[in-house]
């Protein structure tokens, strides 16, 4: 059976952005720059990790990094609007370009419009008897618990695959009692206990 390793691309960047920066307060200026050499070095070094974490081979691996449009904010503007003081690292876009430009040597994958977790939620839950392919996810985003795929478990150091039940659980608990990191409310005065009981 052909095995795929899906890799949310948007995490590890930025996160590899964040550490090869350098931003320098001179007082009446601010000089930022971004340090592109290390960051290719890192992004190998991290690939590497995960094909000795996971057990897969680089030949394996897809990087999943989302459309800088989303089709969500078309229906709901207000959508991530709480995270407009996170700064984003500097050398962001240079390095999703870089992988953009790079596509065939990384498995780079992109769909307009759609978040990285939406492409690996798509590409894991897709049949696959007849192509006789896995799709499993590695990703830390608890977004991706909505989905009944394989996926490593950052805590427990394992792929673990939710149920269909547990999947749409997941989903339903967030519904009701919303997501503060996406910006979404839910249903007023619905905690997780509550929540609970509803479902």
């Amino acid at each position: 059976m052909n095995r795929t390793l899906m890799i949310d691309g948007d995490i590890m960047l930025f996160q590899i952005g964040r550490v090869t920066e350098d931003v320098t307060d001179f007082g009446d200026q601010v000089m930022e720059s971004c340090d592109m050499e290390s960051a290719e070095r890192l992004l190998e070094l991290e690939l590497d990790k995960v094909v000795k974490t996971t057990g897969y081979e680089r030949g394996e691996l897809v990087f999943a990094i989302s459309s800088d449009k989303n089709f969500r904010k078309r229906f709901f503007p207000t959508y991530k609007g709480n995270r407009k003081h996170i700064k984003k690292p500097v050398g962001l876009k240079l390095m999703r370009q870089f992988m953009l430009d790079n596509a065939e040597k990384y498995n780079t994958i992109m769909l307009e419009e759609l978040e990285a977790d939406d492409v690996m939620g798509m590409y894991a839950t897709a049949p696959s008897e007849a192509s006789g392919s896995e799709v499993a996810i590695y990703s830390q985003d608890k977004d991706l618990r909505t989905v009944p795929a394989k996926q490593w478990d950052f805590k427990k150091k394992k792929f673990i695959t939710p149920t269909p039940l547990e999947a749409l659980s997941f989903l339903y608990t967030q519904v009701l009692t919303g997501d503060a990191v996406d910006g979404y409310k839910g249903c007023p005065k619905v905690g997780k206990v509550k929540a609970a009981k509803i479902l």
